[in-house]
């Protein structure tokens, strides 16, 4: 993609919107002094950019005012009282510089996201199959559709690989304005629980948001199931335009509706029975494989459809829902079954034995996908997982113990250890496996020889889920970023195996 051209802003242009956003602290400097770039990063800060300073998960920024500030910053932004010599560029005092830090970079780049309908996307598990199928159902439609998330950011003609679920603002506002260049109107995005916490979205007003559903997960980042909780209703409660529609899986909506008011357009979606005076779309269960069906308004929906799971099943609602807000009406059932594979999230890689890759690294996730799993085979069920290092270590035995209760044989091996023992993790993974379990478990700390291991001895009526990296192209060890990809991996061992015989 051509670069875009960013408008240099003066500090006072800064000023004015920090004052409108109600961000800013210090008395305004009115300073015509202008910059065109921002960066959050003192050692990659040029003269004349601008730096912004705020308090992350392992360093404070703040704590490079001073240097940020020697190597000729054209201003500075922070959260704390800071002041220096006379030679020092203005420095402006904010009340939240992760919010100071998505405007600006919004203003930097013309802000975009004026001119874009924007869907958004949050829940532990089904944000990316979610938001997927809603772009492959406009792109049917010839709408162009920028996608955002945790499989990168999809332009009709483009791909840009993302390091976050949810980007931070100096690459989600740039993607926004790219979108906004080449003609593009809708944005699907997930919009994860970090990003709602960091206002990374402040500056975005959704036309649709969805709640897929709610499990355990990063109790690493927030201090509890609550407070996971209350961040992701912040897409509903402050993030969604009032005449925008709010889809909420039919599990969940009677939590939110008791915490946020439902405005005019609000929908369930799911198996069980909707409340009363919400409109809802009720997937009809006890389906043959491939295909589906639904009750929408008044009538009954069915035809093929090319994903595995009700989980699957309940995703194609909420994007169907999105797509409607959309077009004005349900995507023609001729269309369902042209969705294409999507990447990493129960995606069939091989049939004798019968292999998947799963993204699964929660709790709930697993279970869910190894139920889905057992539907499939005859024979054995085979997982082999393991879990991230510097997560939430609360889930380890639990991953433990869903893997031994939901498959016939358990290849406990490394995910992503990051600056842990893996050996560590695979120990607490263990401790959840109740001693008295008649599953075996195999721990294999090598993830290309646990794979391995299952593909040599699983046998061609079985199925083995490789859970937990989806379509990740590398393994972390420390700060050393491996290649690998499970499907990869796999496929390079069956050829192995093929040209063996």
């Amino acid at each position: 993609m051509p670069p875009l051209s960013r408008q240099p802003i003066s500090i006072q242009q800064v000023e004015t919107l920090l004052m409108e956003k109600g961000l800013l602290l210090s008395p305004p400097t009115l300073s015509q002094v202008a910059f065109s770039t921002l960066t959050t990063h003192s050692k990659r800060l040029q003269p004349g950019q601008g730096f912004l300073a705020y308090s992350g998960v392992s360093s404070d920024g703040n704590a490079f005012l001073q240097e940020a500030s020697t190597k000729g910053a054209a201003c500075l932004i922070g959260e704390i009282p800071w002041t220096s010599d006379g030679t020092a560029p203005p420095y402006l005092r904010v009340r939240h510089a992760r919010a100071a830090w998505a405007w600006i970079e919004s203003a930097l780049v013309g802000h975009p996201q004026t001119q874009l309908t924007c869907f958004g996307v949050t829940g532990t598990n089904g944000k990316t199959s979610t938001v997927w199928m809603t772009r492959a159902l406009l792109e049917k439609a010839e709408i162009p559709c920028l996608s955002i998330g945790s499989l990168g950011a999809f332009f009709p003609h483009d791909y840009v690989e993302l390091a976050h679920t949810t980007p931070d603002p100096d690459v989600l506002f740039p993607l926004l304005a790219q979108a906004v260049a080449q003609g593009i109107r809708y944005v699907v995005m997930e919009v994860a629980s970090h990003s709602l916490e960091q206002e990374k979205v402040a500056p975005l007003q959704f036309a649709a948001a969805v709640l897929t559903n709610f499990s355990r997960d990063h109790l690493d980042f927030h201090p509890s199931m609550e407070a996971y909780w209350q961040a992701k209703i912040r897409l509903f409660s402050e993030r969604l335009l009032p005449e925008g529609r709010a889809i909420v899986e039919c599990d969940w909506a009677a939590r939110l509706f008791s915490q946020w008011a439902p405005i005019s357009d609000t929908w369930t979606y799911g198996p069980t029975a909707p409340l009363p005076h919400i409109k809802s779309i009720s997937l009809q269960t006890s389906q043959t494989p491939g295909h589906l069906a639904f009750s929408w308004k008044g009538k009954t929906l069915e035809g093929p459809f090319p994903f595995l799971g009700v989980h699957n099943q309940e995703n194609f609602l909420a994007a169907l829902l999105l797509a409607e807000k959309a077009l004005a009406h349900i995507p023609p059932i001729s269309q369902w079954h042209e969705i294409p594979q999507i990447p990493g999230r129960l995606e069939k890689i091989a049939y004798t034995p019968l292999i998947l890759v799963d993204h699964s690294h929660k709790p709930a996730a697993l279970q869910a996908v190894l139920q889905v799993v057992r539907t499939l085979t005859t024979g054995k069920v085979w997982v082999v997982m393991g879990c991230g290092g510097d997560r939430d270590r609360g889930k380890r035995p639990q991953m433990g113990a869903i893997a031994a209760q939901h498959a016939d044989v358990v290849c406990l091996t490394s995910d992503n250890p990051r600056s842990e023992d893996p050996f560590q993790i695979l120990a607490e993974i263990q401790a959840g496996i109740p001693p008295q379990t008649q599953t075996p478990v195999h721990v294999i700390e090598n993830r290309r020889t646990a794979i391995a291991f299952a593909i040599s001895h699983a046998a061609p009526q079985d199925a083995i889920l490789l859970a937990g990296k989806g379509n990740e192209n590398v393994q972390l060890y420390g700060k050393e970023k491996r290649p690998f990809c499970d499907k990869q991996v796999a496929l390079s061992l069956l050829q192995e195996r093929q040209e063996k015989k």
